[in-house]
Formats: C-alpha cells, sequence, structure tokens
C-alpha cells in the first residue's frame, strides 16, 4: 500500500490517495481533520496498484497521477478533469509500462512536464 497527499481541486486542502492492490481509493480533505472517501473520481477499482505520483502532467492548473501497478498490470495516468475526477490516458500518451512497477520516482525541475505529446518520453524521467 502506497499514500500519496495532493491537492486535486485547488481548495487549499491536501486530500489522500491510497495505492492499494485490493482497491485504490481517493479521501477528500474536509478541512476539520476528517475525510471522506471520494466514489465519483475514476481512480478506484482493483489493480494491484503500490505507489502513485503526483504531478501536473499536462500543464494545466491541476494534479494528475501517475499510479504503478505490479504483477504485470498497466500502470496508469490519471489526468485531472478539472478536479472533476480523473480520465485514465496511460495508453494514449505511451507510459503503460506493462512491468512490475514497484515504484517510480519522478525527477523533473518543476511539477510540470514538457508540452503534452512529450508524455511519451516519461519514462526517460523515471527510475
Amino acid at each position: 500500500m502506497g499514500a500519496s497527499w495532493f491537492d486535486y481541486d485547488n481548495d487549499g486542502y491536501p486530500y489522500i490517495f491510497l495505492s492499494n492492490a485490493a482497491q485504490s481509493e481517493l479521501y477528500h480533505n474536509n478541512g476539520n481533520g476528517t475525510f471522506t472517501l471520494i466514489s465519483n473520481t475514476n481512480v478506484g477499482g482493483q489493480s494491484n496498484s503500490l505507489f502513485a505520483i503526483p504531478f501536473n502532467a499536462n500543464n494545466d492548473a491541476y494534479i494528475d497521477l501517475y499510479v504503478a501497478n505490479d504483477f504485470n498490470e498497466n500502470n496508469f495516468l490519471l489526468l485531472n478533469q478539472n478536479g472533476n475526477g480523473f480520465t485514465e490516458d496511460a495508453v494514449e500518451y505511451g507510459v503503460e509500462d506493462p512491468f512490475d512497477g514497484m515504484v517510480h520516482i519522478l525527477q523533473l525541475p518543476s511539477m510540470a512536464l514538457l508540452p503534452t505529446k512529450q508524455l511519451k518520453d516519461l519514462e526517460r524521467y523515471m527510475l
């Protein structure tokens, strides 16, 4: 299981994404020390997820997720839809990586990648 903190809807509160082999989940920070499971974001499902890297993949104002999966399952690139959920676009951008993804490290000079179509080179930034 992995845990990643990021503000997915730009409200100023960090949310938590739990990567899990059974079910990955995103929890909304209520701003009062409590969290609520968000069920309508398209981040769940059984995928043997081990770790997620929050970063701005497409240079918009919203943080996206690259999710590493294990047991020969493709990794996910979850593109944030303006704080209203995510779409899975790893195949479209050529970063699905069907190998066991125990952990990935993203090394970038900033939180944003180069132009969107250069996401095909994302693996070059990972160890």
